[in-house]
């Protein structure tokens, strides 16, 4: 424990009196001066380098220890801290007016954000190369409240930190290029993480610590917070509610985690030259028609996209697949007018046997007779009988899941009578609708309230996102981190509506109402936030 100069300077005269009781050691005099103030000092020097070491020693003092100094003590165990994360997202590029010619929208195209009540903006860049091909209008084309030509494209903040996760609509500048589109964000940008604290560090330092010992619940738990893509685990054993794959005899164990990043991934799924469906019950078909994804399980916060393009006619391009769900609205051509509307249905497995894991039963189901009118389709009404059709999906899957399994299997940790699967959470959505009321100054520019309820929506979305596996959404913590927002002088909480669904590229979804507070292996995620300006 450190001890200050005055608090040395009191122990020495003591010690002194106590031998000399005739010793002249008042403030000024040699003795004074020489033997205690200037020991003093130096003592004090020493007692804080000390302190110091010793409190760098102990996880208990990762508060009072610099970045530096946590770092060098679980570098001992191995164990490094997580780095910062950039925000990830989706900007549309758009017009009114139909382009003459074929735009090139490079990727690292420099995008910003509108600025905040204190100046800052936040820069994103384009993470591929997109093209638009003005002779294929219809694929670009978007009719909500006005109708307009689009296309979106990927982006990733320039620089990483939790300021990347920005409202909708509030990226709205291109600074790179003078492209003939204007840009937004429709929906908000999300994942950006700060660096670990040394608090949360430290705690899940400890956890991997303290179960280090495979084989056990506490190990279990370590090993899985070891990876960098899992935020948080629960282990569930033999006896417990949740535990349904052993049938009562127990030998299984199930880790759920909450995943912090998902893999995507585009790939040709079918490629059916003179393409036949066998249709069993109106319903079912032939197995060998059915698209099993290939990296599991899919991931419940993005849609799937799935195109199909025809060959050797080119009858179709790049054509937008309909899903049983969101079935195709009025005009689209490509949909038998006489059928069902839609190309395919997805079967998303949410089971507790192997649901959530890489061994999931996700997988699509082709409409036969939509997809044989797809594959015959041309403007021209005439079918083309040698068309060739590929169908492209594109989907995200959770890789965390993988990656965990991938070392529950390895040779280090497996052990050969436990059967051990690791699964994704049940991810629960909260929309919320709230009004505030902003400071005059944040109301001066429609810029400057747009972004203040951008970061409105994006600081009540990083609540709900925080909240640990099996707790509850508390009303006062989503109108408290509106509150924290620089501009905000009241808040009025609307409603929350807490609901699991798989979202969809269109307005309708399929929900199921769940209560407030999650199990124990479910865990919560911002979902529509809606805050509007009073």
């Amino acid at each position: 424990m450190a001890r200050t100069k005055d608090e040395i300077i009191v122990d020495l005269v003591t010690n002194i009196l106590r031998e000399q009781g005739n010793a002249d050691i008042m403030p000024g005099q040699v003795l004074r001066d020489v033997s205690v103030n200037s020991n003093a000092i130096e003592m004090e020097s020493i007692y804080n380098q000390i302190d110091r070491v010793s409190t760098a020693q102990s996880i208990a003092n990762a508060n009072f220890m610099t970045n530096q100094e946590l770092d060098n003590l679980l570098s001992n165990f191995g164990i490094q801290r997580r780095g910062a994360t950039k925000a990830i997202g989706t900007a549309r590029f758009y017009t009114t007016v139909l382009p003459t010619q074929t735009v090139i929208i490079p990727e690292n195209t420099l995008l910003s954000s509108t600025s905040s009540a204190n100046g800052k903006s936040i820069n994103f860049i384009t993470r591929s190369t997109q093209v638009f091909d003005p002779t294929n209008a219809s694929n670009y084309l978007v009719t909500d409240i006005n109708t307009y030509y689009a296309i979106d494209v990927d982006i990733i903040a320039e620089v990483a930190g939790v300021e990347g996760n920005v409202g909708a609509y509030t990226i709205t500048k291109i600074q790179s290029l003078n492209l003939p589109f204007q840009v937004q964000n429709i929906t908000a940008t999300a994942g950006g993480v700060s660096q670990e604290s040394n608090n949360d560090f430290a705690t899940r330092a400890l956890n991997i610590i303290v179960g280090s010992n495979a084989g056990t619940e506490n190990g279990y738990r370590g090993l899985a917070l070891t990876q960098d893509d899992v935020l948080d685990a629960l282990i569930v054993g033999p006896g417990d509610d949740l535990m349904v794959r052993d049938g009562g005899f127990g030998g299984k164990v199930d880790i759920w985690v909450i995943p912090s990043a998902v893999g995507s991934t585009t790939l040709t799924s079918q490629n059916f030259p003179s393409l036949k469906f066998n249709w069993y019950d109106g319903q079912q078909f032939n197995s060998g028609y059915r698209f099993n994804f290939p990296s599991l399980p899919l991931d419940a916060s993005d849609p799937i996209t799935i195109t199909a393009n025809t060959a050797p006619s080119g009858s179709l391009t790049n054509a937008l697949l309909y899903e049983s769900r969101t079935p195709a609205p009025s005009g689209v051509g490509y949909v038998s007018p006489s059928g069902s509307r839609y190309h395919y249905t997805v079967n998303k497995a949410d089971d507790l046997d192997t649901g959530q894991s890489i061994y999931a039963n996700d997988y699509i189901i082709w409409n036969g007779p939509e997809m044989e009118y797809l594959r015959q389709y041309n403007q021209a009404g005439t079918p083309f009988s040698g068309n060739s059709m590929s169908v492209d999906v594109r989907y995200s899957y959770v890789s965390a899941v993988g990656d965990l399994q991938t070392t529950l299997d390895g040779p280090d940790v497996k052990i050969i009578t436990a059967d051990v699967l690791a699964k994704e959470a049940q991810k629960i959505f909260v929309d919320t609708t709230m009004d505030v009321q902003l400071l005059p100054a944040y109301k001066e520019t429609i810029a400057t309230e747009r972004s203040t309820l951008g970061l409105v929506r994006s600081a009540v979305s990083s609540t709900i996102n925080n909240i640990s596996l099996g707790n509850s959404v508390q009303e006062s913590d989503l109108v408290q981190a509106a509150h924290n927002v620089d501009g905000v002088d009241n808040v009025i909480l609307n409603s929350v509506r807490l609901t699991q669904r798989r979202p969809a590229l269109f307005d309708q979804e399929e929900e199921t109402i769940v209560d407030t507070v999650a199990l124990e292996n479910q865990y919560f995620e911002a979902g529509s936030i809606i805050v509007r300006s009073v």
